[in-house]
């Protein structure tokens, strides 16, 4: 059997796209009885196919979990462009190499849809996250590097949540 490029046991979360991020939120609440992380607000540059674009962006997780289930407010012109509001936009995945998993799932012909913008690395080296496009399933996951765990868990536990673009946000 093959060693698939996703590891089941790195499987931790759904993420949906909302058109009303608060909204959302008090809906499972009260419909599913779940508690929230502090919402985190962050603007950065995201590469995407169309180019580099800047992104403001509001997420949340629910406390419970995994798998944890992840609300981002919709971005126009974004990989969480309000057209993809409702359902399930992706799964999310540690990655314990995100450069070497990111190459693997692109040259298995699932397109990069998503990182930071690494200045450092102006040949688009994946810096934090990747998102993939599944189009079979016209499903997306994400890669979210394992680096950025404790800091994750520590959030969810009432922490502040560096951004990965900060040294503090990758476990350093």
């Amino acid at each position: 059997m093959l060693s698939p490029i996703l590891p089941l046991e790195d499987f931790y979360h759904f993420g949906m796209v909302v058109p009303d991020l608060d909204a959302a939120m008090a809906e499972w609440s009260a419909v599913h009885g779940m508690d929230w992380a502090g919402v985190q607000h962050r603007e950065f540059m995201v590469r995407q196919p169309n180019g580099v674009v800047q992104a403001d962006f509001r997420f949340t997780y629910s406390i419970a979990g995994p798998p944890h289930i992840e609300f981002i407010s919709a971005t126009p012109g974004t990989v969480w462009d309000p057209s993809t509001a409702g359902g399930i936009h992706h799964l999310g995945y540690w990655s314990h190499d995100l450069v070497a998993d990111a190459r693997r799932l692109a040259d298995a012909g699932y397109e990069c849809l998503a990182s930071y913008d690494n200045p450092d690395h102006p040949d688009g080296r994946p810096l934090g996250f990747t998102y993939h496009w599944l189009p079979t399933t016209g499903l997306r996951v994400e890669l979210v590097d394992a680096a950025r765990r404790q800091a994750f868990l520590d959030w969810l536990a009432g922490a502040d949540f560096p951004a990965a673009t900060d040294p503090s946000g990758m476990g350093g």
